[in-house]
């Protein structure tokens, strides 16, 4: 995880960067990028934002394939539900069974299926716990359908602030977290990289500062379009030491 930390070069100049805590704190053994510089890595995602305001096509296409992915999901959610459920009414319907015949037979039929029946309460605990996980995996997974009427309005309503701010690159950059879920910044070679932007439905509130995502995972947020774009960088923007 990247976060906003200034750098001051030799000659006293301000420089804005973004610094990866993880590459910073194991020296060369997770991530060979420690600073990356924070001016050219919000015009590049400015920029890509400003490319889906464009074309809208782009976030539907992004939209349908999310909610493809979300459909898969939900339907191997519903059929593992389906699955629980049965072997949950199969273990209950024994353990009325047995409830029956030591009903009937006291004492000793207690005695004779003990073992087994507090085997068929156990299962009976594990299956009830799967079907609430299941639910909630469930329940969870229907809230992520992007309604993409939704996402274009959101990229219109920042298109229109970031030319009403193009003079103030600081209430650009605020801008940012506002629409923005995460950036996740991958380096091919120098000068060469891609970014993966994931967008909030709808613009939020309040955000905290900005940060570019290293993970490189195929992760995703709830709710949230990722999409990518690969593109050659001056190779200036790609000088991720801090400048003498």
């Amino acid at each position: 995880m990247m976060s906003p930390q200034p750098g001051i070069g030799r000659n006293g100049r301000y420089y804005p960067y973004y610094c990866c805590g993880t590459a910073e704190k194991f020296v060369g053994t997770v991530c060979p990028f420690k600073y990356i510089p924070a001016e050219a890595a919000d015009r590049a995602v400015l920029e890509f934002m400003k490319r889906l305001v464009l074309k809208p096509e782009l976030v539907e296409t992004f939209a349908h394939r999310a909610n493809e992915s979300t459909s898969e999901t939900l339907g191997k959610i519903r059929g593992d539900l389906g699955r629980v459920r049965e072997q949950l009414v199969a273990v209950r319907t024994r353990i009325g069974h047995f409830l029956d015949a030591i009903g009937e037979g006291g004492q000793t039929a207690m005695m004779s299926v003990k073992g087994r029946l507090q085997e068929l309460e156990t299962q009976r605990e594990e299956l009830e716990a799967s079907e609430a996980r299941l639910k909630a995996e469930y329940e969870a997974e229907s809230t992520q359908e992007i309604a993409v009427q939704d996402q274009v309005g959101a990229l219109k309503l920042f298109d229109q602030l970031v030319k009403q701010n193009e003079d103030r690159p600081d209430r650009l950059k605020s801008l940012l977290p506002r629409f923005i879920e995460y950036v996740m910044w991958r380096t091919v070679d120098k000068g060469e990289g891609s970014i993966e932007v994931a967008l909030f439905p709808a613009p939020v509130a309040w955000a905290p500062d900005a940060v570019l995502d290293e993970r490189g995972g195929d992760s995703k947020p709830e709710a949230v379009v990722s999409s990518e774009t690969r593109g050659r960088y001056p190779r200036q923007d790609l000088n991720l030491q801090p400048p003498d």
